[in-house]
């Protein structure tokens, strides 16, 4: 598909899901930001990058950050078909903050739902519980 395709597609469907009150797991919104929030406004799904809707192609945000990082500190590799590790687990982390929220959750910003520093399965376990009862009122 083409740059200009895409970003018209996902467009529209942001606005349908905004007018109707939907939930939206934006997977071209998370490969268009790195994690420093740095945007990028012609990205592909194996997170090249390109100058504009039919420029050339600049590079790849996700090769670049975790060329500047510390894996295992401040990114993780994992596998990902056709993409970079780094945005299969930014995509882990949105998914993980989605879940939260449709459990109840407020909007911390972390996965640390119990409080106490870290996130680990103690959070996990939390979530499961509060995704089995439903959101709270």
């Amino acid at each position: 598909m083409s740059h200009a395709l895409g970003k018209t597609a996902n467009q529209v469907i942001r606005d349908y899901c905004r007018a109707n009150k939907k939930v939206l797991y934006d997977f071209a919104d998370i490969e268009s930001h790195d994690p420093d929030g740095v945007y990028d406004p012609f990205p592909t799904d194996s997170c090249d990058y390109y100058a504009s809707r039919t420029g050339a192609r600049l590079g790849n945000w996700a090769q670049a950050w975790q060329s500047r990082h510390v894996v295992n500190v401040d990114w993780y590799t994992c596998d990902s078909a056709h993409s970079e590790p780094l945005n299969a687990c930014q995509k882990a982390y949105a998914t993980w903050w989605l879940f939260a929220r449709l459990a109840g959750r407020s909007p911390s910003g972390t996965g640390d739902l119990n409080g106490d520093g870290t996130v680990n399965l103690s959070d996990r376990a939390i979530l499961s519980q509060h995704w089995l009862e439903g959101p709270q009122q």
